[in-house]
Order: structure tokens, then sequence, then C-alpha cells
């Protein structure tokens, strides 16, 4: 299961920038979350960007049986999930750091 102390961060030294996803914050009406997203060979990783680089605050291992898109859809829905329910959501593609 992932959760906040299995998170481990991933090499994001040859990451590709997918791009930012926002989605609404399922706690308060008109209210928006946003990450930045890189893309490794094997995971999605999330979190912000500053004057030092990409910092991370967690990522999503890819499903090798479906397409990036597919990936990523499956990796906002379980963005918005965590939101919903807390800490206690877990799945065992889904990690994150206390950041979140």
């Amino acid at each position: 299961m992932a959760t906040s102390n299995n998170w481990v961060a991933q090499d994001s030294e040859s990451a590709e920038h997918v791009g930012i996803i926002e989605f609404e914050d399922p706690r308060e009406d008109g209210e928006y979350i946003h990450f930045t997203v890189l893309k490794t060979e094997t995971h999605f990783l999330f979190g912000g960007v500053c004057n030092t680089g990409f910092l991370e605050s967690g990522n999503y291992v890819k499903d090798k049986y479906f397409s990036d898109d597919e990936n990523l859809q499956q990796l906002i829905e379980d963005l918005e999930s965590f939101y919903r329910d807390g800490d206690g959501y877990q799945t065992d593609n889904f990690s994150h750091n206390d950041r979140m």
C-alpha cells in the first residue's frame, strides 16, 4: 500500500516535463489544486517548481499495459480521491510525501 511512509523520491534528472494538471478541490467549491507533472520511464512525478528546481510531492507508478494518457488520468483520479478522502486513501501505484 502507498502512503507517505513508503514514499521514495524518484530520479528526475532525465525526466520529461508533461505539463500542469489542475482539478477542482473536492473539499472546497471554486478552489483549485495544481501540480507540475514530470514523466520518467516508470513513473509520473507530481509536485511544484521553485528557483531551486522541482519539488516532488509524490509519484505514480505507471501501468505498463496502459497509455501515458490513461495513466495520467488515473493519477488525476487518485489525487482527487486523496484530497476527498484524506491520508487514508491508498493504492499500490500512488505514493506521496508530507508536502501534500
